[in-house]
């Protein structure tokens, strides 16, 4: 089996963790490896160091949501070469930048970041920027398998 689990918050241990599993498979076989994704999220710069690093690994991974696939655990999950999702899986998105967190303190990083986020959902949805903006990127959005599918996030259920 080639199995990695991100099934807590989403933070520079975990992404370690991940990466070095990750290249781990990678070195011994290009088959696939599945990367099951139970989050409520974590940290957007390290969920985009797992993206990063998920586009240029020698073996596909593909991401399999189950549970919940919150905020930049969402980012990760659309990265994979195959989307899966489980039936009664919740997806959720949300304004990744405002508030108080610490990228609206560093204006320049949270617009660069706010970019990097919306092309990331371009570029994995059918969805259009102007929609992206205002459901996804707004209020907190919970969703689920069957709108996740709608909208090109998913690539098949698993029922």
């Amino acid at each position: 089996m080639r199995n990695i689990y991100l099934f807590s918050d989403i933070d520079q241990n975990l992404c370690g963790q991940v990466i070095q599993q990750m290249y781990g498979f990678a070195e011994s076989s290009q088959e696939p490896i599945t990367l099951y994704i139970n989050t409520n999220g974590g940290d957007v710069l390290h969920a985009f160091a797992l993206i990063e690093t998920m586009k240029r690994c020698p073996a596909p991974v593909h991401t399999l949501a189950l549970g919940r696939c919150f905020s930049a655990g969402l980012l990760v999950y659309l990265a994979g070469t195959r989307r899966l999702a489980y039936s009664c899986t919740m997806f959720m998105s949300h304004d990744f930048i405002s508030g108080n967190g610490p990228y609206q303190r560093m204006r320049k990083l949270g617009d660069w970041l706010e970019r990097r986020i919306v092309d990331h959902f371009v570029r994995h949805t059918n969805l259009s920027v102007d929609l992206i903006k205002e459901r996804l990127m707004g209020a907190e959005y919970y969703f689920d398998e069957q709108e996740a599918l709608a909208m090109g996030m998913v690539d098949e259920i698993l029922i």
